[in-house]
């Protein structure tokens, strides 16, 4: 399979995929369509930015002890960020405004890189490349962070 050449539509095409995918091996055991077309449009940070802002509020030093891989902006013109809630921020505008781009070797990815270009500043002011490995365990770190915090929220009898 070749690197997404076009990253917005290469990303909503194999999205669709992944969807059929799912859809077409679906059982009441599992996996679940409906879950994966949630979770497909609602995504890992989205939705919890909204809803558990507390979560983010935290410096880089105490993520990194809960697992964040954060690595360091990837330019030195880039500014960086403050603390987890703007880097989130920073991830959630590069994402919605089509700034990601995939690196990668024989087809496989192996990176993405985000970067933040507001039109009011005319030029970018922040960017990182996330491998994989590192991508997937943000989300993880991201997932925990706000079941930690919804469960101190609304403890379970």
């Amino acid at each position: 399979m070749a690197l997404p050449i076009d990253p917005i539509r290469d990303v909503m095409n194999r999205t669709m995929f992944n969807l059929e995918f799912v859809r077409e091996r679906a059982t009441k055991k599992g996996p679940y369509e409906v879950t994966q077309l949630v979770n497909s449009f609602l995504g890992a940070v989205c939705h919890p930015w909204e809803k558990y802002p507390e979560t983010f509020k935290m410096t880089f030093a105490q993520a990194t002890k809960r697992g964040c891989p954060y690595t360091k902006a990837e330019l030195q013109c880039d500014k960086e960020p403050a603390n987890v809630a703007k880097l989130v921020n920073n991830m959630r505008d590069a994402i919605a405004h089509g700034n990601i781009s995939f690196e990668g070797t024989d087809g496989d990815i192996s990176s993405i890189k985000l970067w933040v270009c507001p039109p009011k500043e005319g030029h970018r002011t922040w960017g990182v490349v996330f491998t994989v490995a590192e991508l997937r365990q943000f989300l993880d770190f991201i997932v925990q962070a706000v079941n930690d915090q919804a469960s101190q929220s609304f403890p379970q009898a």
